[in-house]
């Protein structure tokens, strides 16, 4: 099992117009690996990441997810993959668990379900406490933290913490997370 292959690339080409953001890439990541892409901007990260979750389709080569083809099959890998962009777009108007519910709903959760899962991501990123306020104000005070390790001001995404928008792109069962450029 440790020997399945979860990310595969041949050959893939994406081009816009006269430019070459990504040229003939291979790759074979395994599961249990993890993998970074690493590079300058414009160097094709994103756009490598665009197609690998169906986003954009590649000009020439192929691309798949636990062997679902990534143009042929998106919605598939939408439900397997999880996607942190550096941009998660959260609601400023509403708090953090309020997000989550909102993410859990377009991807077909609800009820004690989807409740349930908030709870479970929640705990995982450490953030059970921390979640009620609106996401544009403070989420995270010394006294409201379950974890001391968690600092006062934490790195924040559109007014959220990051672990709220980790917690976010695992709203799916995902298999696999993709994160892009938390800096």
């Amino acid at each position: 099992m440790a020997d399945e292959i979860i990310i595969q690339t041949q050959g893939l080409v994406k081009n816009y117009g006269s430019v070459h953001a990504v040229v003939g890439l291979n790759l074979a990541i395994r599961k249990g690996e993890v993998f970074g892409l690493l590079g300058p901007n414009g160097a094709g990260k994103t756009t490598t990441t665009l197609m690998l979750l169906g986003l954009t389709a590649p000009t020439a080569g192929t691309a798949q997810i636990a062997g679902l083809d990534c143009v042929r099959n998106p919605v598939e890998i939408k439900k397997i993959a999880g996607y942190l962009p550096d941009n998660v777009g959260f609601y400023s108007d509403m708090t953090g668990r309020e997000n989550l519910r909102f993410t859990g709903r377009l991807n077909g959760l609800g009820g004690q379900e989807l409740e349930t899962r908030i709870d479970g991501l929640l705990a995982r990123v450490n953030m059970t406490t921390s979640v009620r306020p609106p996401a544009r104000m403070p989420s995270c005070r010394p006294r409201s933290c379950r974890n001391t390790s968690i600092p006062t001001s934490p790195k924040r995404i559109d007014g959220m913490p990051v672990s709220v928008s980790v917690a976010n792109s695992m709203t799916r069962t995902s298999r696999l997370l993709t994160a892009y450029s938390v800096r």
